[in-house]
């Protein structure tokens, strides 16, 4: 949908790209939520909610069930006002996401290939492949040579292909689903970013995604202290 705005930035490093568009989507919501969220009041509901369950606790300490019931409802009450008071912005910022993400999944996305016969192709960059799972191989090849080869069973690592400055973990899946809701498929998994260490069950490479989430929790931390919102 906005291909012709943001198309000029596939000639720059992913890595870059994914995080500009970080900084673009959670810097759009924050503003969204500072401008039509009434910061004072949110503030002074917030810290009345927490008033109210420090209360409550208190309440249920002393075997007071029907205080603490009370003391319950009026911070349902609360939420209820704060909730109705951040839904505009929330509304606001999923049209903004589903604007803007997209552009990131079609192009920096998996690829999946179906197979027939053992058999597919696939165009990537400039250049057309044909993939084939051979017993236990996975194999890339152009123009009748093959590029590439490795086990289903192989590491992730060996399962890494660069094509035209781009990257790719390629893998197997076999046809799924009760009434076979797809058929033998190769995909090729986009990699963005690769850190330097390796992160507990998440490992050292990251699609758009993960790298994407990976940027915005700090980003959000930042940009919110500095706009000062409270919800």
């Amino acid at each position: 949908m906005l291909d012709f705005l943001f198309n000029p930035l596939l000639a720059v490093n992913p890595i870059l790209v994914v995080m500009i568009f970080s900084l673009l989507v959670i810097f759009i919501i924050n503003i969204l939520q500072k401008l039509l969220v009434n910061q004072e009041e949110a503030k002074r509901i917030k810290e009345e909610v927490k008033e109210l369950g420090n209360r409550m606790k208190e309440e249920q300490k002393q075997g007071n069930a029907t205080k603490a019931t009370e003391l319950m409802k009026e911070m349902m009450s609360k939420n209820s006002k704060m909730m109705g008071m951040t839904m505009k912005p929330m509304l606001v910022s999923f049209v903004v996401i589903i604007l803007i993400l997209p552009w990131l999944s079609g192009n920096y996305g998996d690829k999946m290939i179906n197979l027939q016969d053992n058999k597919g192709n696939i165009t990537l960059g400039n250049s057309l492949y044909t993939v084939e799972k051979s017993y236990e191989d996975l194999l890339v090849m152009k123009g009748g040579t093959t590029i590439f080869s490795a086990m289903t069973t192989a590491s992730e690592d060996d399962r890494r292909l660069e094509i035209d400055e781009a990257w790719y973990v390629i893998s197997y899946e076999e046809a799924g689903g009760f009434i076979l809701t797809h058929p033998e498929q190769m995909k090729f998994a986009r990699v963005v970013a690769f850190l330097p260490v390796t992160l507990p069950f998440f490992g050292n490479d990251f699609g758009w995604l993960g790298w994407y989430l990976i940027l915005s929790i700090p980003v959000a931390l930042i940009i919110r202290r500095a706009l000062k919102i409270s919800v």
